[in-house]
């Protein structure tokens, strides 16, 4: 028997993404990203609308649930993806990095968890659409970095 149902996990990465976001901007994630010396800047202003357009893709995601799976996956994903990131830069200059605490908390238990919940229950039986989940939820974590790289060259 399964904690929560696989209609509600993706409501739960959507409040997980809130709590991310929340961590990141209470901790100051856009300065400490900007003292890092990336090829790009941030702005508040970008913070702001690069997380209303993630929330919005969640709030579909949770919104299509299991009628649409490999959406609502690749969403998992995203958060997944992200959340490793998140760590990766909290080793890479071992010491706390703004999200990391929902990371390791929330996005990788929850993401898992979905895929888990979908298989479970029968939803998720296709190689094909297994792969894809992952193929398009890298690809939003792909589109967001590339746009902030061409930004930033657009900028110099």
């Amino acid at each position: 028997m399964s904690l929560v149902s696989a209609e509600t996990v993706f409501w739960l990465i959507l409040a997980a993404a809130v709590i991310h976001v929340v961590e990141e901007y209470a901790t100051g994630w856009v300065n400490i990203v900007n003292k890092l010396h990336l090829p790009m800047r941030m702005s508040m202003r970008r913070f702001t609308i690069i997380n209303i357009l993630f929330l919005a893709l969640c709030v579909s995601a949770a919104i299509a649930n299991i009628g649409i799976p490999v959406f609502s996956l690749s969403i998992a994903i995203l958060v997944l993806v992200n959340g490793l990131i998140h760590i990766a830069w909290t080793i890479k200059l071992r010491r706390y990095f703004p999200g990391v605490a929902s990371s390791i908390l929330l996005y990788i238990p929850f993401s898992i968890y979905a895929y888990y919940l979908l298989i479970e229950a029968g939803l998720l039986t296709s190689p094909i659409d297994f792969a894809l989940s992952i193929v398009l939820g890298v690809a939003w974590m792909a589109i967001t970095m590339t746009t902030q790289l061409a930004y930033a060259r657009q900028s110099e």
